[in-house]
């Protein structure tokens, strides 16, 4: 059910929009991203209990992660469909199975609140930080849920607390301190809807998910330097950059180096930029 002024379908055009416009920001990145998110993804293999010759769905996998990592787990005998609604972040997702020589992995372009995909067509399912961002949350479970063949798992996670991830609440102060901008229409999925203790538990539950585990990782990310931060906030962070880019010039100058200044507080003794995030992981069981 919709919130008086959020607009799901528009909401939705947007945050296409705005993925395909960092999509080759993610593909420049991806080391750096990589090196700190994998954890996450072999944690959710495992929590998944991805195997040798099982069939895997990933909602939002976005550059491909962890369909990938799932697709050289399950080897020639298993199969990946990964889906994703944005195009352009898909197109670096295929560039990078096919770097792999993976022939086991498939990509649509798909909405996960949309799912047209056979019923209990996969052993386990996959979403790494994308379920936050869903309009329609109860409608995704259920569609991951009816995918799921009986006993088959379901692993997600999503952030933590915004004051347990800087790599992303480090601008977001900045911005909310110089500029005050005006809050989004009550309901709007965020980077941190899902942050709550708990609630991420109690939404699998409703969905009818048994057998739930959660894990809470680290997410170390590193940066050469404060610059470099920054810099990597332009390339791959979309909501960021269109609240800066929306004022004079001089204040998004000011605004960035304001940005860079904070992230001076996570410099290291050798000059490098270490920002260790919370990432929430839960998992659970389709009944049969």
């Amino acid at each position: 059910m919709g919130t008086e002024g959020f607009d799901p379908v528009q909401y939705k055009a947007g945050v296409r929009r705005e993925w395909d416009s960092v999509a080759e920001g993610w593909r420049k990145w991806w080391p750096t991203i990589e090196h700190g998110a994998m954890h996450c993804s072999n944690t959710l293999l495992e929590m998944a209990g991805v195997g040798q010759g099982h069939r895997v769905l990933d909602i939002a996998t976005g550059t491909g992660e962890p369909a990938v990592t799932a697709a050289r787990l399950v080897g020639p005998s298993g199969r990946v469909v990964a889906i994703d609604q944005s195009p352009e972040m898909l197109a670096v997702a295929r560039s990078r199975a096919e770097a792999h020589q993976l022939r086991n992995i498939s990509f649509i372009e798909m909405s996960a609140d949309a799912m047209d995909l056979p019923e209990n067509g996969f052993d386990a399912a996959l979403c790494r930080w994308g379920l936050m961002f869903m309009p329609d949350l109860s409608g995704v479970m259920d569609g991951v849920r009816m995918a799921l063949m009986p006993g088959g798992r379901f692993g997600a996670a999503v952030w933590g607390s915004a004051p347990k991830v800087p790599m992303v609440s480090v601008a977001f102060g900045v911005i909310q301190r110089l500029l005050n901008p005006a809050p989004p229409p009550r309901g709007t999925p965020s980077m941190f809807s899902l942050a709550e203790a708990g609630l991420l538990e109690k939404v699998f539950a409703q969905a009818g998910f048994t057998g739930l585990r959660t894990d809470r990782l680290t997410v170390t990310m590193e940066f050469k330097s404060a610059d470099g931060y920054a810099d990597f906030l332009k390339d791959v962070a979309a909501p960021v950059s269109a609240i800066i880019n929306r004022q004079p010039r001089v204040v998004q100058d000011q605004v960035w180096r304001d940005i860079t200044e904070a992230a001076g507080r996570y410099r290291g003794p050798e000059g490098v930029i270490r920002m260790e995030n919370e990432a929430i992981c839960v998992a659970g069981t389709r009944p049969a």
